[in-house]
């Protein structure tokens, strides 16, 4: 059996020799004198299927710009809804028999204070209604984000489950969307428009692929799903800034477009969204 190995007999980071490649946790192991030592435990398939507080894992750059942008779109789309939280790899008990806590890549709740600040979230203990679960797939946990967790969310009662399914080509990277409708039966799969885009129904977004990469799409002509709106959310309001290279907003809602006499933007055409930009801060070295 051949290795990966570096220039001084070391496994390579990131090939399947690398006992890091997933990531690792720090575990304090008590020694027989009395001290305590942290030792660094490499994580494996098994921690990244049920995750402790404090992991570090190791992502693609790709994985980790899908989802920090999914985040920064869904808060801004509930801004004004106070009990929604959008939590990005964070810990979610389901209150599932025998089953661990989760760590989705993107999860919203309905029911929980907007400055939730855990490492975990307990669905019964803080009386929490999932909405929607997005994950983006990795080479090695692309089998339990189509198996073991659907299932998962499925007995948790998710009422939407989304798989970014991202696979490298010859080309650069494929992504296919693929969504899921809870029933009672249990998961239906849901359509994709004639642009391959998948429809988001308690945002109100479209959530689409462009240059492998996702970006939302919001289409003026729908509101928000009301059940968001009842817990506070209000009307559709346009809110976030535009970008991803398509031009400002020229609906006729929109004060400045009114200002500077743009013409209003055809009826049911979208437009695609970004995440309010973060305030800057200073560089410390």
């Amino acid at each position: 059996m051949s290795t990966i190995e570096g220039p001084r007999g070391e496994p390579v980071p990131g090939s399947p020799a690398d006992p890091f490649r997933y990531g690792w946790r720090y575990v304090p192991r008590k020694q027989a004198d009395g001290r305590v030592e942290v030792e660094t435990v490499p994580l494996t398939l098994e921690d990244l299927l049920f995750p402790e507080e404090g992991d570090q894992t190791a992502q693609f750059p790709s994985h980790v710009n899908d989802c920090f942008y999914l985040k920064g779109v869904f808060k801004t789309r509930l801004a004004d809804a106070p009990e929604a939280v959008v939590l990005a790899d964070c810990r979610v008990d389901y209150n599932i028999p025998g089953v661990r806590p989760l760590g989705p890549d993107i999860s919203v709740f309905l029911g929980v204070p907007r400055d939730f600040d855990r490492g975990t979230l307990y669905l019964a203990e803080d009386a929490a209604a999932p909405v929607l679960v997005i994950e983006v797939t990795s080479p090695d946990t692309r089998k339990n984000d189509f198996g073991i967790k659907k299932d998962f969310y499925r007995r948790a009662g998710v009422p939407l489950y989304v798989i970014v399914d991202a696979r490298p080509g010859p080309k650069g990277r494929r992504v296919k969307l693929h969504g899921f409708r809870h029933t009672a039966e249990g998961y239906d799969p849901l359509p994709l428009d004639d642009r391959e885009r998948l429809w988001l129904e308690p945002l109100g977004l479209w959530l689409a692929i462009e240059d492998g990469r996702v970006v939302c799409i919001r289409r003026r002509d729908r509101p928000a799903d009301r059940r968001l709106r009842r817990a506070g959310a209000g009307p559709d309001r346009g809110r976030g800034p535009l970008g991803r290279g398509r031009s400002p907003c020229r609906c006729r809602r929109c004060p400045d477009s009114r200002a500077r006499g743009r013409t209003p933007q055809a009826p049911g055409r979208g437009v695609t969204l970004l995440p309010e930009p973060l305030p800057p801060r200073p560089l410390r070295l």
